[in-house]
């Protein structure tokens, strides 16, 4: 499968661990949100150099921050 020229590409895994937690959260908050906090975490822990088990600490690293987001919206 080619891609264009700058076209951003997510690992596969990652893609299933944003489906995966825009699935859980839809109600709560705004897939948008959901996505920005997967993408920001996968940057975050590659600048510190986490390649394997990635897509593991990704989703831990989100469902840490969506948990949190959530209840501030609920309580807000």
């Amino acid at each position: 499968m080619s891609r264009s020229v700058g076209e951003h590409r997510m690992d596969d895994p990652i893609r299933e661990v944003s489906g995966r937690l825009v699935a859980e959260y839809r109600g709560a908050l705004p897939p948008g949100t959901v996505l920005r906090c997967v993408a920001r975490c996968r940057y975050q822990l590659r600048q510190a150099g986490i390649r394997a088990g990635l897509d593991h600490a990704v989703e831990a690293m989100a469902r840490h921050r969506l948990r949190e987001l959530r209840e501030i919206r609920a309580t807000g």
